[in-house]
């Protein structure tokens, strides 16, 4: 997507919740930006963006994480409820479909958000990013350089 000028911007009158989420470097932040930009009433939060304070390095694991971890998903399901109570439309990145293969307290993470969305009678949109290739997942991930990212290149 951020290869298109969008030129319009639309005011979304039905409650929603997207949640923009992915592999790293699949693109999400790029499409979550991109949809928070054209939709007025949109509201946008990136794990990624509430994480970085606190740690360069880790990621998926570690001291660090494991105390921010928790705190960082509850704030993302805390700003989802209080933005559709304002009848603003919650963008959340995040790469939650890493937490299944992971098997942690957040493999299932649909129900907090469905739950939220459902007081709210929002629709749910769950749009899952994934790369064109593993060449250019590579390819971003390489360019990102990012110090929690070098692992993933010996794979």
């Amino acid at each position: 997507m951020g290869n298109y000028i969008i030129k319009s911007k639309y005011f979304i009158d039905q409650p929603l919740l997207c949640m923009v989420t992915g592999v790293p470097a699949s693109g999400k932040t790029v499409l979550a930006r991109e949809l928070a930009s054209i939709i007025i009433n949109g509201a946008y939060l990136s794990k990624d963006l509430m994480q970085s304070p606190f740690t360069s390095t880790e990621r998926l694991s570690g001291e660090i994480y494991s105390q921010i971890q928790a705190p960082t998903f509850n704030i993302l399901v805390s700003f989802t409820e209080n933005q559709l109570s304002l009848g603003k439309i919650p963008i959340i990145d995040a790469p939650f479909f890493i937490n299944q293969w992971r098997k942690d307290q957040y493999t299932d993470w649909i129900p907090p958000f469905k739950k939220a969305a459902e007081k709210y009678d929002a629709r749910l949109a769950i749009i899952r990013c994934i790369p064109p290739s593993i060449e250019e997942l590579k390819r971003r991930i390489q360019g990102r350089n990012y110090e929690w990212d070098s692992w993933k290149l010996k794979n």
